[in-house]
């Protein structure tokens, strides 16, 4: 009956659909900001193919809000904390305190003025670049807790890890403790669902960072909770690239996931503790922000400085994951070392990486090998096709699948968190690295680093010309296609 319907009225549809998107293309046209070239693609695909690009549109087509308004309560965080910061400026400037790397000083300043208002200097920093180690020291760590658990995770899903620390929480709560977790909704998807209705029956606190129902038509579909955080007794935190689930301790298809975190005890826990409970208030309503019982006053730390650099569309404006990662590229004076599963750049970002190299910097980057979304893949190559003509060493890593986002400059400036080295990451997710100065640390990540290298094949710029026609075209197409997301 439909196709019966449909038969000859293809041009009336055709039309019907092209004035369905003016308004999507005139909304593209006036507000999207972030993304012009994007911006122009989505136009294209609205105007050549209407019925196809109104349901991408409707999909995951570009958001639009003010982040003044549609953020507010997130904002109202930053603003908390400012008189803080002024006193850690202060501090910086005048090397009051504990002695202040002199290399450092002026990165954590423009960081300060980029809105990075976290810096301490009393910290204690563990690198685990093992699913295995990080998810045993967390469950000792849910174990140990006297207090209050924070997790705070872009996926979790169903399987025995994931039940095995819902377990461990359901216990603590069950004993007392205030345990509140916080998940994407995308990113955990519907596969948890029953068992993270029955834990909120239980009193366990639950909840998702823009609700799965109204992620459909919401402006803000495309504005993910990409952060991996864990805040213990505010005592001690975790951050890095682990979301919760068995692909993340190699039981997954792709086999042996490397990826990287960092436990610290010390300064920064206060922070990241602070950036879970915001993130709380926006998504429930709960503001527990000025709850001195979450910040241990009592904190045995070490020597590390610290600042945790947190993004997304409610400090746009600043961009301090960008900053943060360009002042990696301009002070990198001998080595820059990446880690990232995506590659899909900005122009701002790939100029960056490109001019560390020109300049004599030694750029060497490790993609995966294998994926489960073949388009990250080609984009992959196209962007690293650039930097490869620029002097950077680009390499494929085969031993299983390169999850983690971390980079190392001249062995000091050191970042471990959940954001990669693409435009989703800059414009889109909301996002929390470490930023780690420290000889020890930055000595650590290179040695990985390099080990790593061992389990990789290097890509040339002549690998990339001899490429058949039919990966020519895929290339072609996962280019445009990472413009759209």
């Amino acid at each position: 009956m439909i196709i019966a319907l449909l038969e000859g009225n293809w041009p009336y549809i055709f039309v019907a659909f092209y004035i369905l998107n003016i308004p999507p293309m005139l909304s593209i046209l006036f507000w999207e900001k972030t993304n012009p070239r994007g911006a122009l693609l989505w136009i294209v695909v609205l105007s050549l193919v209407p019925p196809v690009g109104f349901f991408l549109f409707i999909l995951i087509g570009p958001t639009f809000y003010n982040p003044l308004k549609d953020f507010k309560a997130k904002a109202r965080g930053d603003e908390s904390v400012a008189e803080l910061y002024a006193e850690q400026v202060s501090r910086v400037r005048e090397k009051s305190g504990r002695e202040i790397p002199e290399e450092a000083a002026d990165f954590i300043l423009a960081l300060g003025r980029a809105g990075v208002r976290s810096y301490t200097d009393d910290n204690r920093v563990e690198l685990i670049t093992d699913g295995v180690v990080k998810f045993k020291s967390l469950i000792e760590d849910i174990e140990a807790a006297e207090t209050s658990i924070h997790l705070e995770y872009y996926m979790v899903t169903d399987d025995r890890l994931s039940n095995v620390i819902l377990d461990a929480l359901e216990r603590r709560s069950d004993e007392g403790l205030e345990v509140r977790v916080l998940f994407d909704a995308y990113g955990a998807g519907l596969g948890m669902n029953k068992r993270l209705r029955e834990l909120k029956k239980k009193g366990m606190k639950i909840d998702f960072f823009h609700t799965f129902t109204k992620l459909f038509f919401s402006p803000r579909k495309n504005n993910r909770n990409h952060r991996k955080l864990a805040v213990i007794d505010g005592r001690v935190c975790y951050v890095g690239g682990f979301n919760i689930g068995k692909d993340y301790i190699g039981a997954g298809e792709l086999g042996y996931w490397r990826d990287t975190a960092v436990r610290i005890e010390g300064g920064a826990v206060d922070w990241v503790q602070l950036r879970f409970l915001i993130d709380w208030r926006y998504a429930t309503g709960e503001d527990l922000t000025d709850r001195p019982e979450y910040f241990d006053r009592e904190r045995r730390g070490g020597d590390a400085c610290v600042q945790i650099v947190s993004g997304g569309p409610d400090v746009l404006r600043k961009n301090p994951v960008e900053m943060q990662y360009l002042l990696m590229f301009s002070r990198a004076r001998e080595t820059l070392y990446m880690q990232t599963p995506f590659l899909a750049p900005d122009p701002a970002l790939l100029n960056g990486m490109r001019l560390a190299a020109v300049s004599g910097v030694d750029v060497r980057l490790i993609l995966p090998d294998k994926t489960r979304q073949p388009m990250t893949y080609w984009s992959n190559m196209y962007y690293a096709n650039i930097l490869m003509k620029s002097g950077v060493r680009v390499y494929f890593y085969r031993n299983g699948y390169m999850h983690s986002k971390a980079l190392v400059a001249d062995s000091f400036y050191c970042s471990v968190g959940s954001a990669n080295l693409d435009e989703r990451s800059m414009n889109l997710n909301f996002e929390t690295n470490a930023m780690i100065y420290s000889r020890e640390v930055g000595k650590q990540l290179t040695e990985a680093f390099m080990r790593d290298l061992e389990f990789c094949d290097e890509c040339s710029t002549e690998d990339y010309a001899r490429r058949s026609f039919k990966t020519r075209v895929k290339i072609a197409f996962a280019r445009l296609s990472s413009s759209l997301l």
